[in-house]
C-alpha cells in the first residue's frame, strides 16, 4: 500500500474475541526524513508497532505495521511482553514536493528536531482502540491494505491438512514450511497463482486448496512427452481449480490479471543453457501477467555472496542479490523477506542434490511486489 506524504493509514485485526481492533498512525515527512513513532494510550494493553524497514531514496520510505497486545504501564509501549496479533502489513510512504536539508543539520538533529514537534502535538495522531469508532476528525483515513494471512489461517490449515497430500510431500513439511511460506506469499481465497516450475505438485496443492473454489491455479511447466510425462498431468485433474500449462517456462499465456506468481527452488534454472530463455524477457513478462499490487514470490538455494551466474549450472544454486538484481530491474519492488527457509550450517559451495546437504540448503525466500501505481 502507498501511503501519500503527510496521509494517515489504518491497521485492522480481529481479536479472538471477536471485538475490532483498529491502529491509526499520520505519516509525517519533514527535510527529506520520513517520521514514524510508536505509542500506547490509556494504559491499555492494545497498541501498535510502526517499524521503518528501510528507506528508499529521499523521497521513499517503506514501513512495515503490526498490531500487537501486550502488557502496558510505567514503560510505555514495551512495559510488558508482547504478542503480534495476525502478523504485520507493509506501507510505502511517497514524499510530495522537494525540501533540502538546511545546511548544518545532521540526521540525527532532524530527527530530534521532528520528535520535539510531534510529542508537541504538531500534525502526529496516534490512535489504538479495542472499538473504533470512525476516522478521528480531521484525518483523511487512507485505505488499509489487505491483512497478511497468518499460518494458522483455517484456509491455510486445511491446505497443509488436506487428505489428498501425497505422504511424499507431507513427509517433507518438516523442511518446507507450507503454513509459513503460504502465509508469506499472502495468498488469500478467490487468489489467482501461477506456480511456476510446479514439478509434482507440492505448492499446486497447497494453493489449490488454500484459493479455493472462486481461485485459481496455474501450474506453468514444461512439455513431457509419452514416454516421460510431466507429474503435474496426472495432478492437475483431481483439483478442479488447477489448470497445467505445458508450453514452458517462457511464453506461457494466462488470461486474466494475477493475484501471484509463485517460483520455488528453479529461478535459478531459468539460466541453464538448455532451457534457453531469456531471463530477463521472462521477467517483464511476469510483471505483465500481475495485477498492480500482485506479488511474486521467489525461493531458491542460496549461493555464496557474490557468486558468479555459472554457479546455477555448476551448484544449482544462486546468489540472492542477483535475484534481486533481476527482478528490481523488470519494475518489481522488493517488499519482504523471510528466513524460515535459511540453514546457516550450509556452507553453500556443494551441489544442492549431494547427500549430505540434499533437503537441508540454505534457502532465500523474498516476496515482490508490482506497484500498484
Amino acid at each position: 500500500m502507498f501511503v501519500g506524504a503527510n496521509d494517515d493509514f489504518a491497521v485492522e485485526r480481529q481479536a479472538p474475541a471477536g471485538e475490532p481492533l483498529q491502529a491509526r498512525a499520520h505519516v509525517i515527512w519533514h527535510l527529506s526524513e520520513a517520521v514514524h513513532v510508536e505509542a500506547q494510550l490509556n494504559g491499555g494493553r492494545h497498541f501498535v508497532d510502526v517499524l521503518s524497514a528501510r528507506a528508499r531514496g529521499a523521497d521513499e520510505a517503506f514501513f512495515k505495521v503490526a498490531l500487537v497486545e501486550g502488557e502496558g504501564g510505567r514503560h510505555g509501549n514495551h512495559g510488558g511482553p508482547s504478542v503480534t496479533r495476525g502478523g504485520f502489513q507493509s506501507f510505502t510512504s511517497l514524499r510530495s514536493g522537494r525540501q533540502e536539508r538546511p545546511a548544518g543539520l545532521n540526521r540525527r538533529q532532524i530527527r530530534e528536531d521532528v520528535m520535539r514537534k510531534l510529542l508537541a502535538g504538531l500534525g502526529v495522531v496516534l490512535f489504538i482502540g479495542a472499538c473504533a469508532g470512525g476516522a478521528v476528525p480531521g484525518l483523511m483515513m487512507a485505505t488499509p491494505a489487505p491483512a497478511m494471512p497468518a499460518a494458522t489461517s483455517p484456509y491455510i490449515v486445511a491446505a497443509v491438512t488436506d487428505s489428498r497430500r501425497l505422504e511424499a510431500d507431507t513427509t517433507r513439511d518438516a523442511l518446507r514450511h507450507p503454513a509459513e511460506i503460504m502465509a508469506f506469499t499472502g495468498v488469500q481465497p478467490g487468489w489467482r497463482i501461477a506456480d511456476i516450475g510446479p514439478g509434482g505438485g507440492y505448492y499446486s496443492r497447497l494453493f489449490a486448496v488454500a484459493t479455493g473454489d472462486g481461485g485459481r491455479v496455474f501450474a506453468v511447466d514444461r512439455a513431457g512427452t509419452a514416454e516421460r510425462p510431466r507429474p503435474m498431468a496426472a495432478v492437475a485433474p483431481t483439483y478442479s481449480n488447477i489448470t497445467h500449462l505445458t508450453d514452458g517456462y517462457q511464453g506461457w499465456t494466462i488470461s486474466e490479471p494475477l493475484d501471484a506468481i509463485f517460483i520455488s527452488q528453479i529461478y535459478h534454472d531459468l539460466y541453464l543453457a538448455q532451457l534457453n530463455i531469456d531471463v530477463p524477457a521472462l521477467n517483464r513478462q511476469m510483471f505483465a501477467a500481475l495485477k498492480p499490487g500482485g506479488v511474486l514470490v521467489i525461493i531458491d538455494h542460496a549461493a555464496v555472496d557474490g557468486s558468479p551466474i555459472t554457479v546455477t549450472d555448476l551448484l544449482h544454486r544462486i546468489d540472492r542479490a542477483r535475484v534481486i538484481s533481476d527482478l528490481t530491474a523488470a519494475g518489481f519492488v522488493l517488499q519482504e523477506e523471510t528466513d524460515v527457509l535459511r540453514n546457516p550450517a550450509d556452507n553453500r559451495t556443494e551441489r544442492v542434490f549431494e547427500s549430505d546437504i540434499r533437503g537441508h540448503t540454505d534457502q532465500f525466500a523474498l516476496r515482490f511486489v508490482k506497484p500498484a501505481n
